[in-house]
């Protein structure tokens, strides 16, 4: 009888509490709970991003095709294989995060809202560094080229599909294993428009679908 009264939780109910009671809320419920009520979306959540439809010209595409735009826009996600597409550059950027890992210049990522932040490992398990400016990484030369090459997908978008993106956000993440976790989320909050596409680049070389955390 229990699993055919599920709770269900409004959406925007729970993103409209202060951080600290809606993390309270959140830590006694399970995990299924949970997560719809950190992720399911209500109507209109956010702005519609229009690629395909906004196309100006295809010969301005080198990084995307007209296809990957489309599924971008009526999907909501793309996968772009084979990113950097050179082993070396592959494994340097990755030697090149776990020296900033080792260096002590990240820190244990927390969560905030306005000016409210908190740390909950059961939410967010990782440690992170912002990148404000890239010239940061100007020493580690993998890393500043990929910076680089996110910067570009932006820049396409812009010139091709009118995106007026002036801004982007570098955030390098590193999760220490033993559960360490960020469970499912929305990068930018109800009526937020100033996250309106998320690039994720991964560097587990090695990889398995049986270690989890496929998005």
């Amino acid at each position: 009888m229990a699993d055919t009264n599920k709770i269900q939780l409004p959406h925007d109910l729970i993103s409209a509490l202060p951080p600290s009671i809606k993390m309270n809320i959140l830590s006694h419920l399970d995990n299924d709970v949970k997560q719809h009520s950190l992720c399911t979306p209500s109507e209109n959540l956010l702005p519609i991003v229009e690629f395909a439809s906004q196309l100006k010209d295809e010969s301005l595409l080198s990084k995307f095709t007209r296809s990957e735009l489309q599924k971008l826009e009526s999907e909501g996600f793309l996968i772009k294989d084979n990113f950097l597409n050179n082993s070396e550059d592959i494994l340097g950027l990755k030697e090149e995060a776990i020296s900033i890992f080792n260096s002590g210049k990240m820190k244990k990522a927390g969560m905030s809202r306005g000016e409210k932040s908190w740390v909950d490992e059961k939410i967010r398990g990782d440690f992170i560094l912002w990148v404000h400016d890239k010239e940061q990484f100007s020493s580690h030369l993998k890393m500043y080229y990929v910076l680089n090459k996110i910067e570009q997908l932006r820049d396409e978008l812009n010139r091709s599909c009118n995106f007026q993106c002036s801004k982007t956000q570098i955030q390098l993440a590193c999760y220490p294993g033993h559960g360490s976790k960020y469970v499912r989320h929305l990068d930018s909050f109800i009526g937020g428009t100033n996250r309106r596409i998320t690039a994720l680049y991964y560097l587990n070389t090695d990889w398995k679908k049986e270690d989890g955390g496929c998005l």
